[in-house]
């Protein structure tokens, strides 16, 4: 290579190098001077349209990049100095062009907040961010929105936060913590961003916002926009479109879910008392409404694993939030459902007491149908039945329903009373295979073979599930057709005689006792069943039942008169061929005995 090219090469390598120290030397001259800290100020007045306040002299880091370090930054509103700063953060990191620094010329597209504290205002039991000022170049964007103007001009930019915390105006009170992320709207026409993660009521979560086009949204028209939350009590996410051409409005998918609503509502510190409310939620379909409701056409709506689909309504407007709507389900388990409904109780007892504190938090009529469904160990059919609350009431009704061979209709609800909070159920059945309800319900001796109808009507108080079985009170009613009752055989049983002394029931067993016909009634209260009613006849025979059924200590006290059955077209007053039997029937339910008696045992 030729002497002087070489000299030149060598000239310009020095050149560079002095450059490079001059730089090195100028920038902390430069920021030393006050310029980049002014400037900074200046241009995030100018953004914002807050009061910004920077701490000392910015500390400057040239490597991987410029950046400004400042420490405790403050944002207010002009003309209130005494008010605490909306925004104030412990460090703010600002990069910079090195080369615009040089010039004395301040841009930037990213600004990092460590330990930022944001104040937000609270009315009534909602908080919401503060309002920007009238100036600004953020709130000029805004304003201009649908004019004119230039759509790729600087906006927000970027905007990096790390733990974080919300707090409330008055009083300091945090409402989240360690929150991080970004929040990014580079230019005017450029989509905006804020997503991030936190801690909120002690729960980790997790939250992203999209905005296609801001300026739409500003300028009242419709937008796209995409926004998701997650947290381990509840999940839901959004997409689809969000217009302020008439108020504010939305249109698109959403999806909802939770493992336990019941922790959900004690999270979201509603006034509903942990564990009265229901289970396992989970829901999408199309949204479509305004702040005042939401319409959800094509739900899929699921309930403690009770999947249906449908239309739902959600009104947001009055004293509390309503829920209407049909929903259809393939299979419903009825037990599961209701249960939703119920207080958890101890582990020393399994059946569910119903607190209606809910209701006066939410107001609910859903019309639900299902093919198949089940209630304990009874099969349902064609199921249509409606779930209604309202302030101090709820109710569970099967309006039809294919069941044990027949047709049955039920309803449970619960209604708060002066003297408390009373729960009733009710049991229409018509029709129905007697042999097939004793097989569920585990009744196995003596059990009848017949088809024939039920009724049962039952109240009671529902402070606790200890006095459930002292204060229930109501009704059982029934009616058979011919059939049999099992294991039992009349011969036997007359075989007995007055003073042989007592016997196991099972000892008068064997075929089955063919019956023209069976009915009964008993009175339900102080936890014993009392017989008002009850007679089977044969061909010859009438069988009568007198007494007790003590259901709390599942024992008996019964008394069974057997009467020679008038033949058909006799005259009224024609004496009965032969004298009644009496027999007492006691024990306990597992093992029940009788004994011969001379007259009627009276309990």
């Amino acid at each position: 290579m030729p002497a002087p090219l070489v000299r030149k090469a060598i000239w310009a390598v020095v050149a560079v190098c002095v450059v490079i120290a001059l730089v090195l030397v100028s920038l902390p001259l430069i920021a030393s001077t006050q310029i980049v800290r002014t400037r900074i100020s200046q241009e995030l007045s100018a953004r914002t349209g807050y009061r910004v306040t920077l701490g000392e002299a910015p500390d400057l880091v040239l490597w991987p990049s410029l950046k400004a370090v400042f420490e405790n930054v403050s944002f207010r509103r002009w003309g209130a100095p005494d008010a605490p700063p909306v925004l104030e953060t412990e460090r703010l990191v600002v990069n910079l062009s090195t080369w615009q620094a040089l010039l004395g010329w301040i841009e930037f597209d990213m600004v990092t907040l460590e330990r930022p504290v944001l104040r937000v205002e609270q009315i009534s039991q909602r908080f919401q961010l503060p309002f920007l000022p009238d100036g600004g170049r953020l709130a000029e964007i805004l304003k201009s929105a649908g004019k004119d103007m230039p759509r790729n001009g600087p906006a927000l930019g970027v905007i990096r936060f790390s733990e974080g915390r919300l707090v409330s105006a008055k009083g300091d009170r945090d409402i989240a913590t360690d929150l991080t992320g970004l929040a990014e709207w580079s230019t005017a026409g450029s989509p905006a961003l804020l997503n991030g993660s936190g801690i909120w009521r002690g729960e980790s979560i997790r939250y992203a916002v999209r905005v296609d086009s801001p300026l739409k949204l500003a300028a009242r028209d419709a937008t796209a926009v995409t926004a998701s939350f997650e947290s381990d009590p509840f999940k839901a996410a959004f997409s689809g479109v969000v217009s302020r051409s008439e108020g504010f409005s939305f249109d698109g998918s959403l999806t909802a879910s939770s493992p336990s609503v019941r922790r959900a509502l004690e999270w979201s510190q509603t006034n509903i008392p942990p564990g009265a409310a229901m289970g396992a939620l989970s829901l999408t379909g199309n949204a479509s409404g305004d702040m005042n409701g939401v319409k959800l056409s094509d739900a899929r709506l699921s309930i403690n694993e009770n999947p249906g689909v449908g239309a739902l309504e959600f009104a947001l407007a009055g004293p509390v939030p309503s829920v209407s709507g049909t929903l259809a389900f393939e299979t419903l388990d009825l037990g599961r459902f209701l249960a939703a409904f119920s207080t958890p109780l101890s582990q020393t007892s399994k059946r569910p007491v119903f607190d209606l504190a809910f209701t006066d938090q939410l107001s609910l009529d859903l019309r639900l149908s299902a093919a198949r469904a089940t209630g304990g160990d009874i099969q349902l059919s064609n199921v249509a039945a409606t779930a209604q609350v309202r302030s101090g009431f709820a109710a569970f009704d099967i309006s039809d329903a294919t069941a044990l061979g027949g047709e049955i209709q039920a309803g449970f609800r619960v209604d708060r009373k002066p003297e408390g909070e009373i729960g009733e159920m009710r049991v229409s059945a018509v029709g129905i295979d007697w042999a097939q309800m004793a097989e569920r319900i585990g009744w196995s001796r003596n059990a009848p073979q017949a088809k024939g109808s039920l009724s049962v009507v039952l109240k009671s108080p529902i402070t606790d599930t200890t006095s459930l079985p002292y204060t229930t009170e109501g009704t059982i009613s029934g009616k058979l057709g011919p059939g049999a009752l099992q294991d039992f055989n009349l011969d036997k049983l007359r075989a007995n005689q007055p003073g042989a002394g007592f016997f196991p029931l099972s000892a008068v067993g064997g075929g089955a006792l063919a019956i023209e016909g069976a009915e009964f009634k008993a009175t339900i209260g102080s936890g014993v069943a009392r017989i008002d009613a009850a007679k089977a006849w044969t061909s010859g025979d009438v069988l009568t039942f007198n007494g007790i059924v003590p259901f709390v200590g599942r024992s008996l006290a019964l008394s069974l008169s057997l009467d020679k059955r008038a033949p058909a077209g006799a005259q009224p007053a024609q004496p009965p061929t032969e004298e009644p039997r009496f027999f007492f029937i006691g024990g306990s339910w597992e093992a029940p005995y009788m004994s011969a008696v001379l007259s009627t045992f009276e309990p």
